[in-house]
């Protein structure tokens, strides 16, 4: 797959800031659980009915892959353990937070 065929990655990029998916309570860091004053559009939903539309993006990405995720847009246990196997696949650094790189690294990295 072309790069170019792949969802732009949605979270905020600034030279000040760089937002990724992660469960860190960082202000950069989304969960999806609870709204973030960086990127206020990305969450829809509340409570437990909450979740971030890229997140989504990314694990319906990678359900296609193989990988056994729910796809509700809400970074856990499962999306960190997929994020970090990835980023091992891609030979990015394994912190299992869900940036640019790890993003396109689910379009574009040969299946395994």
């Amino acid at each position: 797959m072309r790069l170019i065929e792949a969802d732009d990655y949605p979270l905020l990029r600034t030279l000040e800031h760089l937002c990724y998916y992660g469960d860190d309570s960082k202000r950069e860091a989304v969960s999806g659980k609870m709204p973030n004053t960086l990127v206020p559009g990305e969450i829809f939903g509340s409570g437990k009915a909450s979740g971030a539309h890229g997140l989504k993006k990314w694990q319906a990405q990678m359900v296609k892959r193989g990988y056994s995720l729910t796809v509700d847009g809400r970074y856990g246990p499962a999306t960190e353990k997929a994020a970090k196997n990835l980023q091992r696949l891609a030979g990015i650094a394994q912190d299992g937070k869900i940036g640019p790189d790890t993003f396109y690294a689910a379009y574009v990295l040969p299946v395994q």
